[in-house]
């Protein structure tokens, strides 16, 4: 294929492909300070790289798309919406560390799009209700708060 948008069918028809992502599992931890994205306690132990926005969702490996976790918290997140909490953090964390993850991608050759990071969040979240079950901690779900979220997504522009 020659890299126009068409060559995104043989992706629509068969679907896209998993890629192993712990090259950049080091980089995405330091972005974070150590920290799991989502418990927010030290990264100590089986770190996993996830999906913010879940792979069965949309499947995006892009830079700005991933986070470091304990794989608990990985696992009992697995394919479920991020509370808004969890949004506020990514896009903040998007947008105040925008040039360090540019240079993380350039170093690791990997995969980049911020814009359409972006843009899949604000599409897959606009079509959630108010109150909508989202993933909060454990197995713990909590009714969205969709204002809020789509206040921080727009504030990573």
């Amino acid at each position: 294929m020659n890299g126009l948008p068409e060559s995104r069918l043989e992706e629509f028809l068969f679907g896209a492909s998993r890629i192993p992502l712990g090259e950049v599992r080091g980089p995405l931890a330091e972005l974070q300070g150590g920290r799991c994205f989502y418990c927010e306690d030290a990264l100590r132990g089986p770190t996993d790289v996830d999906h913010f926005i879940p792979w069965a969702r949309y499947p995006d490996n892009g830079l700005d798309n991933l986070v470091a976790a304990h794989a608990r918290c990985n696992k009992r997140k697995r394919d479920f919406l991020a509370a808004a909490e969890h949004v506020e953090r990514w896009a903040v964390r998007n947008a105040e560390r925008v040039n360090d993850i540019a240079q993380a991608a350039v170093d690791f050759t990997w995969e980049r799009d911020a814009a359409r990071s972006r843009s899949v969040a604000v599409a897959t979240y606009s079509r959630l209700d108010e109150g909508a079950m989202v993933w909060i901690e454990g197995a713990t779900l909590v009714g969205l708060e969709k204002t809020r979220v789509e206040r921080a997504l727009a504030g990573w522009a």
